[in-house]
């Protein structure tokens, strides 16, 4: 349901006609949720049974309702990297569930053949990858490089050239980019919608119902009536609050935790004891937040990861605390 409705979102019922629609396009493909110990990238082994029972539906979806693209995945199946995947994506992508859409690599995926073990260096990066049916290559330059020199030394079929840049300009047409290569791209309306009221109120809305709360022992939240607190830990003071994904965020506009508080319970009811990130925690630190909690009626503590402790290609191997957060919890 989740990705026929995301189809539905960006889509509409006719991208072609619908004001302020974009292509949709699905991803990891395939199993990309699958990879070993849970590190992006890493190897997927699986059975095909287990593979097409629990994982292979919500892609099928996404194209049954239309979805206009498709991007490979990092992580290997079968032992082969899903951009050089031949059986994956021209036997099952397009063979069996017939996708004719446009097939784009994930960043700089075609270039890393090499670091998985499978193509010496550009040239053949690029061969295999136009030989599994990537249409586009995503920031990494084998193709641009090689591909002219692999079709005129005849180690790539022209057809296969020909068939990726038919798939892109039959898009190209049905998003209207020969009759407007800048279709919707209006600075006017975009200095009206983004950041607006209307979407600022929905994205508060959303971080409000995204918190969880997992106990309140004797109404301890919220802290109306409280004289003195204790924001303590490595994110008292840190602007550090924006995640992993937040590209057009601006750190120097973050409100940390600790002008927060204080802007709703006054300058003198809060003490807030931080230090340099996740990982450090100086005993000096330690010791003055250790002081700010026996002086305070409540304590609050403000722990967690930096950001690059988290997203894509920032898995950790363990859901503990970092560094010493733990030991500040007991």
């Amino acid at each position: 349901r989740s990705a026929r409705a995301f189809v539905r979102g960006y889509q509409g019922k006719d991208v072609s006609k619908e004001p302020y629609k974009i292509a949709a396009c699905i991803k990891h493909f395939a199993a990309y949720g699958a990879a070993e110990g849970g590190r992006d990238y890493n190897t997927v082994d699986m059975s095909e049974w287990m593979r097409r029972e629990y994982y292979m539906p919500s892609y099928r979806a996404a194209l049954e309702e239309g979805c206009e693209m498709v991007m490979t995945a990092f992580n290997t199946v079968d032992g082969i990297p899903a951009t050089a995947n031949r059986k994956l994506m021209r036997d099952l992508l397009r063979g069996e569930w017939g996708f004719d859409g446009v097939l784009i690599s994930d960043w700089g995926a075609v270039k890393e053949m090499i670091p998985h073990g499978v193509a010496e260096d550009e040239k053949e990066c690029a061969r295999k990858a136009i030989e599994a049916g990537v249409d586009i290559e995503m920031m990494s330059p084998c193709y641009p490089h090689h591909l002219q020199e692999l079709v005129e030394g005849g180690d790539v079929d022209i057809r296969l050239l020909d068939e990726g840049v038919m798939r892109i300009l039959k898009l190209k047409r049905k998003l209207g980019l020969f009759e407007n290569p800048h279709r919707y791209a209006d600075s006017a309306v975009e200095r009206e919608v983004l950041l607006s009221g209307e979407h600022r109120a929905a994205a508060h809305e959303a971080a409000l119902k995204s918190c969880v709360l997992l106990q309140n022992e004797g109404k301890t939240l919220p802290l109306a009536n409280v004289a003195k607190v204790a924001l303590i830990g490595p994110f008292a003071n840190s602007d550090d609050l924006l995640g992993p994904w937040s590209c057009m965020g601006k750190r120097e506009e973050v409100v940390t935790l600790a002008d927060g508080m204080r802007g709703i319970a006054g300058s003198s009811a809060v003490t807030a004891v931080g230090c340099g990130g996740a990982e450090r925690l100086s005993d000096e630190e330690l010791a003055a937040m250790l002081d700010a909690a026996r002086s305070a009626d409540v304590v609050v503590l403000a722990l967690g990861e930096d950001s690059e402790m988290s997203g894509e290609a920032g898995c950790r191997s363990k859901l503990t605390l970092p560094g010493r957060q733990l030991e500040l919890v007991r």
